[in-house]
């Protein structure tokens, strides 16, 4: 229980005042004490604040640096894929140019087999005659 000693010594016989202005010191310290607690309470709340803050920021600083490390690994992977895209679709012109040579070479083939028949046809001819 806290009590308050709010009186005047004035108001009351001289043989009391020791007593009472030793009361009112007693109660004066406590409130003191009770304030210096408070202020030390107040301290460590303050640094523990500090410390969670300074902490967080690190873990931040931690958590940006990771970010940046999976974003520049995304960007690497990125890279890696418009470069095989590149090599997929030159390889597709590459397979359609070599389509379009074996079926010119297929068309040469068979312009030669349709030359030798009308030899063949004609030296038949030749030889019946």
């Amino acid at each position: 229980h806290h009590h308050i000693l709010n009186i005047s010594e004035n108001d009351f016989p001289e043989k009391y005042r020791e007593i009472i202005r030793r009361l009112q010191k007693a109660q004066s310290e406590q409130a003191l004490r009770n304030q210096m607690t408070l202020e030390d309470d107040l301290r460590s709340q303050i640094e523990n604040i500090w410390r969670e803050s300074a902490e967080n920021k690190e873990k931040i600083a931690k958590q940006e640096k990771v970010i940046e490390e999976k974003e520049k690994t995304i960007e690497e992977k990125e890279k890696t894929i418009e470069e095989k895209e590149k090599a997929l679709s030159e390889s597709k012109q590459a397979i359609e140019e070599k389509e379009k040579a074996i079926e010119e070479k297929e068309k040469a083939l068979q312009d030669k087999d349709d030359f030798i028949r009308k030899l063949q046809e004609e030296l038949k001819k030749m030889k019946n005659k």
